[in-house]
């Protein structure tokens, strides 16, 4: 008989669930949505019904509906049909205790019985708790996720700068000749088009650190130098040696890049830099002092960046605090003439009359490299050391002035098809000007991002809603199958005077009780996630993604040049 309601249950469930998938999903062909874990946009132009996949939820099913029945099976034999006619099976299940807890003497009597009930059948209430929970959990910590995003971005947005989330990319390329860059007015001309938001542009200068071994971070530092001699700074690009021996032989030089920032870029440094690390730089003395910010890599103990295996914490690879000096050399005289940036770097020692040093004051050290202070080109990867100075210091530095080499664009929200055409034609006629620039144009992208949001968000919403549904349905279920089987019971309380108004109070209680219950116990499970959530994102995704990318960065490079 078991067997018989669970092969009808079975060909309904199964049938209606292969059904409704097979419509879902082709209803959702032709939308756009992001991918749960790697957080890409896809497409869904091919449906393909998987055979396998159906037949998996088949055999799932099929394994969940039998131990069902085979467990009620088993409780069944377990009753005698002489018990049976007497009803006298659930009569031994209860255990009157004549000394009430403490919660229930602030209870009416219906309210006793239901808590009694609950405490009696705990197991149906640990599974009715667990099966509230899933969903909400889902819901709420999928919302706390989306809601630290926009905050961590509102918050940034707000300082007055949108160049992390720019829509076009400009980028000399890394052999172009130093001293070359777009000039303000060429810049001043896009930023006058309609519905342009900002235009962001930095100063860019490939050059050397030169160190006492004193300042190299013990094992992490002399393993970083190997490392990048060896891996990191790509011997297949002919990039040049990342190490060079110092003039004395208790000095040593590695390569750098230094950033120039306008006076509106260092204040929005100087906020970041307070929101993030809580510290305080003195703007004023950076655009007048030859002062800087640092940025230093960190690694593991083996010094390679991107290694997540390897022992050690992360440490910083250079010895420097806020007050000590550091020295940069460049090439000046080399950049002026225009001669290659790698030979100038590589070949040091016939350039060595070209160089020039200059001190400087480290007055911030910056745990990570805001993405818009980047020159994107291969030699400034971001696993190498940046030295950020003003444009004051950095005309003194190099003798080059008005020439910017990296430009973020960013564009209102609200722009038309007509200003949008217009920003990208002249990126564009920009980046012909220099061979090899590299030109990004992510505008449309993020559009169709956006959309593809809104399908993820509204299908994750989905399901969470079918996961509280079928709680709801769980409860419900379990509070319908605890009256059937208290018939006797209840048949008593009525017996003995309790009115219908009485019996529905009792049950209306113990329903809140299953939902506050499932309810406190959801919040405490997502509390737990969403503490996991802003753990992982604030402390381990930025480095993650930046790791990951540093690492297939160098894979491909590695490919191309081999």
């Amino acid at each position: 008989m078991i067997l018989s309601e669970i092969f009808i249950v079975y060909v309904v469930g199964v049938s209606l669930g292969v059904l409704t998938g097979i419509f879902f999903t082709y209803i959702l062909k032709g939308s756009k949505m992001a991918s749960f874990i790697t957080e890409a946009n896809y497409k869904l132009d091919t449906i393909v019904i998987s055979s396998f996949a159906i037949k998996l939820g088949m055999l799932s099913a099929l394994g969940s509906i039998l131990l069902a029945g085979l467990r009620g099976g088993i409780l069944a034999n377990k009753v005698s049909p002489i018990e049976a006619m007497n009803k006298s099976t659930q009569d031994k299940n209860i255990k009157v205790k004549e000394r009430e807890s403490y919660i229930e003497k602030f209870m009416t009597i219906p309210n006793k019985v239901s808590y009694k009930t609950l405490r009696r059948n705990k197991k149906v209430l640990i599974f009715t708790i667990i099966a509230m929970a899933i969903g909400s959990t889902f819901f709420m910590a999928k919302s706390f996720k989306e809601e630290l995003y926009e905050r961590n971005r509102e918050k940034l947005e707000s300082i007055g700068d949108k160049s992390p989330w720019c829509e076009i990319l400009l980028n000399l390329d890394m052999n172009e000749p130093m001293k070359n860059g777009y000039t303000k007015e060429q810049l001043d001309e896009i930023k006058k088009i309609p519905q342009v938001e900002n235009v962001f542009y930095i100063q860019a200068l490939y050059s050397k650190l030169k160190l006492d071994k004193e300042q190299l971070n013990e094992t992490n530092g002399e393993n970083y130098i190997k490392f990048m001699n060896e891996k990191g700074f790509y011997p297949e690009a002919n990039l040049g040696d990342f190490y060079i021996e110092g003039d004395t032989k208790d000095s040593v030089m590695i390569r750098n890049v230094v950033t120039g920032l306008r006076d509106k870029d260092l204040e929005y440094l100087g906020k970041i830099f307070s929101i993030l690390q809580n510290e305080k730089i003195d703007i004023n003395r950076m655009k007048n002092e030859p002062v800087a910010v640092v940025y230093i890599p960190k690694t593991k103990e083996n010094g390679a960046p991107y290694d997540e295996k390897a022992k050690g914490r992360y440490e910083p690879v250079l010895d420097i605090k806020n007050g000590d000096k550091i020295k940069v050399t460049i090439p000046k005289e080399g950049y002026a003439k225009g001669i290659d940036n790698m030979e100038l770097l590589s070949e040091h020692k016939k350039y060595s009359s070209q160089y020039v040093d200059k001190e400087f004051t480290v007055i911030g050290i910056v745990d990570e490299l805001p993405t818009q202070y980047r020159d994107q080109n291969v030699v400034a990867m971001p696993t190498i050391p940046y030295v950020l100075i003003s444009e004051n210091m950095f005309k003194e530095l190099s003798g080059i002035d008005n020439s910017y080499r990296a430009v973020r664009i960013n564009l209102e929200e609200n722009i038309s098809k007509e200003n949008y055409k217009l920003v990208k034609e002249k990126s564009q006629e920009l980046s012909e000007i220099f061979e090899r620039t590299l030109f990004v144009d992510i505008y449309e992208f993020n559009k169709e991002q956006e959309k593809s949001s809104i399908t993820d968000n509204l299908f994750q919403n989905a399901i969470a809603v079918i996961l509280i549904l079928i709680s709801g349905l769980s409860i419900y279920n379990n509070i319908n199958y605890n009256l059937i089987s208290r018939t006797r019971e209840h048949g008593i309380m009525k017996a003995i005077g309790l009115t219908k108004k009485q019996f529905r109070k009792m049950i209306e209680f113990e329903g809140i009780m299953y939902g506050s219950i499932s309810a406190i116990f959801s919040c405490i499970v997502a509390l737990i996630a969403e503490m996991g959530i802003f753990v992982y994102q604030v402390y381990l995704f930025i480095r993650y993604i930046c790791f990951r990318y540093m690492y297939f960065q160098y894979r491909h490079i590695q490919k191309v040049f081999l």
